[in-house]
């Protein structure tokens, strides 16, 4: 059953990843469907330990106070999808999904301010990076 909820959920990040890149808006109506699932999946495939879970839970809405404060710079659509994803995956593997987002999102953005000139204001969309990293972590 856990295999086949990390195959839903790396295709629902697929999904708001590829609407992020194109558009750089989450649908509401994917949101609702993955924020149900979400809830559903962890009840389904949690091992009865509600620490990680809630710790997860708290990462993800530090991001909505990290949204405010910084008037979105990171958006408030990634800040729901690091939610979610603290809610399934826990404290531990949120926080390394997210370091290797960031990691990806910062070579990327440097690549791209030396290669073509970028402005440093330019902005790139986060969920495409936050897939990457859940399938890499899913994978070790």
């Amino acid at each position: 059953m856990c295999i086949l909820a990390n195959g839903i959920m790396l295709g629902y990040l697929g999904i708001c990843g590829y609407s992020d890149w194109k558009s750089k808006e989450i649908p509401t109506f994917t949101m609702i469907l993955f924020s149900i699932s979400t809830v559903l999946l962890t009840i389904a495939c949690s091992k009865g330990n509600i620490g990680l879970i809630a710790a997860g839970g708290v990462v993800g809405i530090l991001f909505f106070g990290i949204s405010k404060l910084t008037k979105e710079a990171i958006g408030y659509g990634d800040s729901w999808v690091i939610t979610l994803l603290g809610i399934y995956l826990g404290g531990v593997k949120l926080l390394w999904v997210l370091f290797l987002a960031s990691l990806g999102a910062s070579l990327f953005s440097l690549f791209y301010l030396w290669k073509y000139h970028w402005k440093k204001s330019r902005t790139i969309p986060f969920v495409p990076f936050l897939f990457i990293a859940y399938l890499g972590v899913m994978l070790l």
